[in-house]
């Protein structure tokens, strides 16, 4: 699990980074967890996986796009995000930002520099994420 509690004494965007970072350092220790995931999330009907593992599948994916739905709210709340964000849309796209990411990195290139690239260009998308939510209207 990927999750943890929200310090609602960090700002959205700070806890926004601590989670992708958190997200991303879960799967480069259980990068075959993320390849499952993955391949689940895709091909979801060609898979010979019990009711249950689906299910549990299904449940952790929720929990995290669920966490990141949360952070939105602390952030609308607290007025670093603009009122007017699409929380469904927002956190779907967040979240195929984050596993694409991850994806281009975590089996290819230099292991030496696997963390650092993956990281850096989280941060780097995360940025540009967070300008737009802060600035819809």
């Amino acid at each position: 699990k990927v999750a943890a509690p929200l310090d609602n004494q960090l700002s959205a965007s700070d806890l926004l980074k601590e989670f992708c970072e958190n997200y991303a350092q879960f799967f480069l220790v259980n990068r075959e967890l993320f390849r499952i995931l993955m391949t689940f999330m895709i091909h979801t009907d060609n898979l010979n996986f019990s009711d249950e593992i689906s299910r549990k599948l299904i449940k952790e994916t929720n929990l995290q796009t669920d966490i990141i739905e949360r952070i939105f709210l602390h952030g609308i709340e607290k007025g670093e995000f603009s009122s007017g964000i699409d929380l469904k849309r927002d956190r779907m796209a967040l979240w195929g930002l984050l596993n694409g990411i991850v994806s281009l990195h975590l089996f290819t290139g230099n292991e030496a520099t696997r963390t650092e690239r993956i990281l850096s260009t989280i941060h780097a998308g995360l940025n540009v994420f967070l300008m737009g939510l802060k600035t819809r209207s």
